[in-house]
């Protein structure tokens, strides 16, 4: 019987010169469920009819015009999805070989066994049921590859690039058939091509990678991207998805602007507003102090006491104002800011921490030297309140046309703890966010090292 999964009746052209065996074939391949057309010779089966509804051919090898040997190349031209079986003779077995040679699909032996003509076309019409279902996938597939946002490639073992979608015109301005036999490589700009080769092998190891990469695209400009590959999704070949983080990182950058904006803001107020109404409390309790002494009254302690813990209250609103707005507008506000926070944990927490810059560095987007400065706060607060260090160094340096920001400590390493967690997650953020890039090393009892290196366009020359 025809599968269940055929929507349509399959439909079987039927060609024998004997009109008694064409009837009773025809009448069992009916009583199965398929459509039957007939013809009694090769002339007659080629008139004109829709050869592709055809699932197989079923043709007595010698009919009365001329061997179906040399019709098979055309029967397969007009139906190429059809099967076609050849019906012989004990005596012709040979020629049944010949005809599988050149292209058909079984031989049957003259009688034809009912129950041998079903097996042959159920194989048939399962094979065709199956070859329609894996195009139509192949279909879907291809359209979502093309039709797919992100970049999409699929690479070989050497990392060359076999295919790449058409989003590739899009965020890189290659022309996807431009790419095939390049290597992902070539993509990379010069400092992640040098470690590329390594990286690869590794990503063939462990089977995935999630990376974050800076693609250079046609004219040369950079591009980063999120790249999330797979390996072997066949053996051979290998998928990676690469998405467009522009957009992204203008929203984080518009964040982090209007944040650092808010922190000014709530900073300005704190010393315009509540700091100078705290000063003038400190004046007006210190000269009633003065005139309570005067007078010899035990009230004056009172008073002095009131003075002291509004001026230590004053201490604490500058320290909140510093937090918030720790870097001046200033170029060299980075440098000034880092050796204050030396001298705070120095004196706070009784740890010997020093800032060494040899040179000035000098960074003229205040944006680029509060995050620089966010991330080395964070890396001195984890050394003293997780690591227990005793010891800590900050440098910052030139390097080339970038500057380069470490954090040294002597501690215990990084400590696992949901506090520590969450500042080493938004140590990276912050590199993102002024296009660096941040390296945390950790030995377990040797202490951690944490160097960010950023982009030079916060960078002036010191005068």
């Amino acid at each position: 019987m025809p599968s269940p999964a055929t929507s349509v009746p399959p439909h079987v052209l039927l060609i024998e010169d004997d009109a008694d065996a064409r009837a009773s074939l025809a009448d069992i391949l009916e009583l199965d469920g398929y459509i039957v057309e007939q013809a009694g010779s090769i002339a007659a089966a080629l008139v004109d009819r829709d050869w592709t509804q055809l699932v197989a051919i079923i043709t007595d090898r010698r009919l009365p015009d001329g061997h179906a040997d040399a019709r098979l190349q055309q029967f397969k031209s007009l139906a190429p999805d059809a099967a076609i079986i050849v019906v012989t003779g004990y005596r012709d077995l040979e020629g049944a070989i010949a005809c599988l040679q050149q292209g058909a699909e079984d031989y049957l032996i003259k009688p034809v066994n009912p129950d041998a003509l079903r097996l042959s076309l159920r194989r048939i019409v399962e094979r065709r049921r199956t070859m329609l279902e894996l195009q139509a996938s192949r279909q879907r597939l291809q359209a979502l590859f093309n039709s797919a946002i992100d970049v999409i490639l699929l690479l070989d073992n050497d990392a060359r690039i076999i295919e790449a979608n058409p989003a590739v015109a899009t965020l890189l301005g290659y022309p996807p058939a431009a790419l095939a036999g390049k290597s992902l490589g070539d993509l990379l700009n010069a400092d992640d091509r040098r470690a590329f080769a390594t990286e690869w092998k590794q990503f063939l190891g462990n089977g995935a990678a999630t990376m974050e990469l800076l693609l250079n695209r046609r004219d040369g400009t950079p591009v980063a991207v999120d790249y999330r590959a797979v390996a072997h999704i066949v053996p051979g070949l290998h998928m990676g998805i690469a998405r467009d983080l522009s957009e992204r990182r203008r929203l984080e950058r518009q964040v982090l602007d209007v944040s650092a904006s808010e922190q000014q803001r709530i900073g300005r107020d704190l010393h315009d507003g509540l700091g100078q109404e705290l000063t003038g409390i400190a004046f007006l309790a210190d000269v009633l102090r003065q005139k309570l002494a005067r007078l010899n009254r035990p009230e004056a302690a009172d008073a002095a006491e009131i003075t002291q813990l509004v001026n230590q209250t004053i201490d604490h609103a500058r320290a909140l104002v510093r937090g918030l707005c720790p870097v001046v507008t200033d170029a060299d506000g980075l440098m000034s800011a880092l050796e204050e926070l030396a001298e705070v944990i120095h004196t706070t927490h009784r740890v010997a921490c020093r800032f060494l810059c040899e040179e000035p560095v000098l960074v003229n987007d205040p944006n680029v030297a509060a995050q620089a400065y966010f991330i080395a706060r964070e890396a001195v607060n984890n050394a003293v309140k997780h690591a227990r260090a005793r010891h800590i160094t900050l440098r910052l340096k030139k390097q080339g046309d970038r500057a380069v920001l470490s954090v040294q400590d002597d501690g215990v390493g990084i400590i696992e703890s949901p506090a520590a967690g969450r500042g080493m997650q938004i140590m990276p953020y912050r590199a993102r966010m002024i296009a660096g890039s941040l390296d945390i090393a950790s030995t377990t009892g040797k202490g951690t090292a944490v160097t960010l290196t950023f982009n030079a366009k916060g960078l002036a020359d010191a005068k």
